[in-house]
Formats: structure tokens, sequence, C-alpha cells
């Protein structure tokens, strides 16, 4: 079965988002920027949780989920009336449990080891892939200078390059550590009172 999912979001290219880091690396590849701004779009998401999306899981022993082109997955975040386990534990599961089994051609797949009667609502936290082309515009339009900072310091801190600028990089590495660690913090407490009922997630 294949999951249903909200309608695709819009995005933001990698390489539209080059004129927030070149004007600090001037001499650097485009190729290298852009791979910057990728990794630093992954860290990002995955320090914060800031892109989650609802998906319905329709009632089947297994799932798939096509999340959008170049998005995985970092975590659920959020189940009805269901535990979260890593696949090991399906067998020795007691009550109803839903496990992330991994990645497919079509998308990640889920298994039930009680298949449900009715949908299911799951809240996932989503990332870039490693070989995205480009960021959800929802997350560049609140983070864009977040972003910028991380990516930033990866290409100024890069060893024995002519962009090289210690002490640059370590400034906008602090600043992007530091906003990850308050929006995530945000995060946290946007989503506590959701209105549905949150169970543990280990993975």
């Amino acid at each position: 079965e294949v999951a249903r999912q909200v309608r695709e979001r819009p995005v933001m290219r990698f390489d539209q988002m080059l004129h927030r880091v070149l004007p600090y690396a001037p001499n650097v590849p485009v190729p290298l920027a852009i791979n910057a701004l990728r990794d630093a779009s992954i860290e990002w998401c995955c320090g914060t949780l800031c892109h989650q999306r609802w998906f319905t899981l329709t009632p089947a022993a297994s799932v798939i989920v096509p999340f959008g082109d170049g998005e995985t997955l970092v975590r659920i975040t959020a189940v009805k009336d269901r535990v979260v386990r890593p696949a090991s534990a399906l067998e020795e599961a007691e009550g109803p449990v839903i496990v992330y089994d991994g990645q497919t051609p079509t998308g990640h797949q889920f298994l039930f080891n009680e298949p449900p009667a009715v949908d299911v609502m799951v809240r996932m936290a989503l990332r870039p892939s490693e070989d995205a082309v480009s960021l959800s515009d929802s997350v560049y339009s609140e983070f864009a200078k977040d972003v910028a900072d991380g990516a930033i310091a990866v290409l100024l801190t890069m060893p024995e390059v002519d962009w090289t600028n210690e002490g640059t990089g370590s400034y906008h590495r602090a600043r992007f550590e530091d906003r990850m660690n308050t929006i995530a913090a945000k995060v946290t407490t946007a989503w506590a009172g959701a209105p549905v009922k949150i169970k543990p997630s280990f993975f």
C-alpha cells in the first residue's frame, strides 16, 4: 500500500541560495558551495526537527511512504495509538506497533505487527537526502540565514584553500549551533501540545 500524504511542497534549489554564501568565499567552486549548503541543510533539519509533515498510513501490513523528491526520514515524531519500535523488535512486540523498515526504490517502508483497521496518522521529521538538489521552501523561508551560516562555516574552515578564514568560519559556526539549539527547543515546545497522542520513538 502507498500512504496518502499532504500535497507537494514548493522547494528552493541550492543553486538559488548561492548568493547567501559566495560573498564570504568568492573563489569557491560552485559545486563545492552547493555541497556545503546541502550539508548544512541536512544538519539543520536533523538538529532542529523543524521540517515535520503528517502522513496517513492506510490499513495494510506494509505501507510505503513516498516522500518528496530529495527528502528522507530523520525520525517519526508522533503516531496515534501505536508504539514505535526498531525493525528488530517487531516479532517480540506486544500490542500495536509500527516499525520503520528502511528505504525502497519508491519510498520508505513501514510495517505493522497488527495491521490497523483504520487509517493511522503519523508525523515525521524529514531532511534533504545526500543527493538532494533543493530544500523545502518552508524551511528556507524561515531559516535561510541559519542554513547559510552553517554552509559558510563549512567553506571557511576548509584547510589550505584560497578562501580559508578560520576566525570568520568559527564565528558563523557558533551562530549556526546557537540558533539550532534555540529552534530545536522551540520545535519541541510547539509540538508538546499537539492533539495527537505521542508515543516514544526509538530511532
